[in-house]
């Protein structure tokens, strides 16, 4: 990630060691080296950025899995402090020069990834840098400007400023007037120029200001992205109501094929009222059944949203109940090796203590048949003074 924090691992691993090995300041350098656009919160798309520069093997990994399990209140976004949460809860039975290993190999490899278009400090280097203001203010304009026609509409004007938390539909208008002087509905490069400059232009150095407009720039094309998906979704959903719909005109045909019968006995009048009445019947009888068959096919479409949304968390429990089994069998098999190693200990304490004791025992057996050798010779002497 192209980011103002150094990428030399002699300072990586300074910066790691400041920390003194608390989890959560190391994880927090890990969050911020993975947030792009800096916006205090990951994105489907950051994470799939930084793991295809991580990984070789980047193909291979479900990314939504891995999403999925940082996203614990499945809001769509990885707050700071969930994927503090999760890495830490994740990592917690390495030891502390482990810990520390993998969070300086990761840093090392997620800083020094090249940056994509959504990233503030690429955006700086590479489209700001060098350039005047007002060109800096026309890659913003370009940001906003979604459907590429040269001015910002309406619909462009609040998606992008409801990025920025502006939410309240007041604000919104007043800002919209504010931009559009002329009151046409569209708000040009000039227009949205001089009022960017009369209320951020004076009194701010260029530098500042556009590593203002490289945050801004990158949070607008994040939101750009997000629509693209959102109309792609919207796509496949029309795609299945044009089946639903060509469907339903099969089945009109085969509902109304009786007319044809009817335009046989038009000759006589009370046939022409009777086939009327029929008409008007099948009409009823044929909406009806159109109603009932979308009802149906809706249902059946939403039943499986719903079966694959349920699919999708309970594969992420899955996973997540993986990854606790895992770590317990873990300290299960380490607390089994330190039980043996405890056993083994005691057990060699245990042969070192009989050892010991025998030969006590086999000492002291010396001594008293020593005593009774120097008791013998003793006795014998005397008897022999004695004679």
């Amino acid at each position: 990630m192209g980011n103002k924090f150094s990428k030399d691992p002699q300072e990586i691993y300074k910066e790691i060691k400041k920390c003194k090995g608390d989890r959560q300041k190391l994880a927090k350098k890990l969050f911020v080296a993975l947030d792009d656009d800096r916006s205090g919160y990951l994105t489907i798309r950051e994470i799939v950025d930084q793991f295809e520069g991580y990984s070789k093997s980047h193909h291979s990994i479900d990314y939504q899995t891995i999403f999925d399990n940082y996203d614990t209140n499945n809001d769509g976004i990885i707050s700071e402090a969930e994927f503090i949460e999760f890495y830490i809860e994740a990592n917690r039975h390495v030891t502390r020069n482990e810990f520390e290993k993998r969070v300086h190999k990761a840093l090392i490899i997620f800083r020094t990834i090249v940056a994509k278009s959504t990233d503030a400090d690429f955006i700086y280097d590479v489209e700001l840098k060098g350039k005047n203001l007002r060109s800096s203010v026309n890659v913003l304009f370009d940001a906003m400007d979604d459907d590429e026609t040269g001015t910002i509409d309406t619909r462009e004007f609040q998606s992008h400023l409801s990025a920025l938390g502006v939410q309240e539909a007041d604000k919104l208008e007043t800002l919209w007037r504010a931009y559009d002087e002329d009151n046409d509905g569209m708000i040009t490069r000039s227009e949205f120029w001089e009022f960017w400059s009369k209320r951020n232009g004076l009194g701010v150095k260029p530098e500042k200001a556009k590593r203002s407009l490289a945050v801004l720039i990158a949070k607008f094309r994040s939101v750009y992205a997000r629509v693209q998906r959102r109309e792609k979704k919207r796509g496949e959903v029309t795609k299945v109501l044009e089946r639903l719909d060509t469907e339903y005109k099969l089945v009109a045909i085969i509902l109304l094929y009786p007319r044809l019968l009817r335009a046989r006995c038009e000759s006589s009048c009370n046939l022409r009222v009777l086939g009327r009445c029929v008409d008007l019947v099948l009409s009823y009888i044929s909406t009806l059944f159109a109603v009932l068959l979308r009802v149906v096919w809706l249902y059946i479409v939403c039943t499986l949203l719903f079966a694959q949304k349920n699919e999708e968390e309970q594969k992420a429990l899955r996973g997540k109940a993986a990854v606790e089994t895992r770590i317990e069998n873990e300290q299960r098999k380490k607390e089994m090796a330190a039980g043996k190693a405890r056993r083994r200990v005691q057990k060699r304490r245990i042969e070192i203590e009989e050892r010991n004791q025998a030969k006590d025992e086999q000492q002291t057996t010396q001594e008293n048949k020593q005593l009774q050798e120097k008791k013998q010779l003793q006795e014998k002497k005397q008897l022999q003074e004695n004679h």
